[in-house]
């Protein structure tokens, strides 16, 4: 298209040579071809013409790549394209890990200026989701499992500690780097029950025996359900408190108390004492004429010849020695003792009457 501001009109005198012209390329084009050139002047004017023709240039241009705002030279490219054409694409350069985060440049429209036509693209890294799993004895409880997201390639070190009466750090999978896949992004964090300390504590009549007292450690939870007699002399055993004892996290509680005591005096209660007999009255026995009595020398006489009583002299039982105060068994073995004595008289009064009728013969 002819760009009339452009035109210049001269004169020159009939069969001058014109070989040259004034060059009014524009910013963004060249020169493509002149027509006319050089020009040797005749009378018709329509013939005293000089066509020069532009035509837009072609410039390059770069599609920059970026990774967390570092710019990745290798995947850089270059292209050209006509002064004011509009490019609207590029190659897409993401990789594993990262995603768009935005485009500078485009559309980009060509430039004379190589170095203003560019277009940037720049990538971050995605976040992923992990998940920290709390596992106690081995056994994972979900309602304390974490959840929580990361840029690609961040190293979680750190997590929440999540320790309950009783347990301990025992280890965990950390450090974790973020991937892409996130079944694998995962901080498993173990514990284990503790060891407390427990003691035994033996008590004479609610005294506490220091020196007996005896010392252990056990895991937490577990049960103890036994423990070492120590009966101290003239003590015997009456019970126990916090037992069996489960052992808790606090040694304070963990104590298991054995009793023993004193047996207590027997304390008898006392009888009840008899109520008096009533003897009944002395009457008088009826007088008797006292019988003619031979005086008999004191000699020793044999009561018979050949017919002599061997009395034996056992032990005769007088029943159980009494208790002092029983009254009522006193009487009987005075009772007792009283018939002996009277069967003993008259064995030998019997015995002397024998020797008495055989000398009247």
């Amino acid at each position: 298209m002819k760009n009339a501001e452009k035109t210049e009109t001269h004169t020159a005198t009939f069969q001058d040579v014109i070989d040259s012209y004034t060059d009014k390329v524009i910013d963004g084009y060249k020169l493509d071809k002149v027509e006319g050139k050089p020009l040797t002047i005749s009378f018709d004017e329509t013939k005293n013409v000089i066509n020069v023709y532009y035509i837009k240039d072609t410039f390059e241009y770069t599609v920059e790549y970026y990774y967390d705002g570092v710019k990745d030279d290798s995947k850089t490219v270059t292209n050209t394209a006509t002064f004011q054409a509009v490019i609207n694409s590029y190659n897409d350069e993401v990789i594993r890990g990262y995603e768009l985060e935005t485009v500078s440049g485009l559309p980009l429209e060509i430039t004379s200026n190589p170095a203003s036509n560019v277009i940037r693209v720049y990538y971050v890294r995605s976040e992923f989701a992990y998940t920290i799993e709390y596992y106690y004895d081995g056994i994972r409880d979900d309602s304390a499992t974490v959840t929580d997201s990361a840029k690609f390639h961040d190293v979680i070190e750190t997590y929440p500690d999540k320790a309950i009466d009783g347990y301990v750090f025992s280890r965990d999978t950390a450090p974790l780097t973020i991937g892409t896949d996130v079944s694998n992004n995962v901080i498993r964090v173990y514990y284990v029950k503790d060891e407390f300390g427990y003691r035994i504590e033996y008590y004479y009549d609610n005294v506490l025996d220091e020196d007996a007292t005896e010392y252990g450690t056990a895991t937490f939870g577990e049960v103890i359900d036994s423990f070492t007699h120590k009966y101290g002399l003239n003590y015997y055993f009456v019970g126990t408190s916090n037992f069996p004892l489960t052992i808790t996290s606090n040694p304070e509680n963990n104590v298991i108390r054995v009793y023993y005591v004193t047996p207590d005096p027997i304390e008898t209660e006392p009888e009840e004492e008899p109520e008096p007999k009533t003897e009944p009255e002395n009457t008088p026995e009826p007088e008797t004429e006292p019988e003619d009595v031979e005086d008999i020398p004191d000699e020793d006489v044999p009561l018979a010849d050949n017919d002599l009583i061997d009395i034996i002299d056992e032990d005769v039982p007088l029943a159980n020695i009494p208790k002092t105060g029983d009254e009522n068994e006193l009487i009987i073995l005075a009772g007792a003792l009283g018939i002996s004595s009277l069967a003993l008289a008259m064995l030998l009064l019997k015995g002397r009457r024998r020797k008495e009728e055989e000398s009247e013969k």
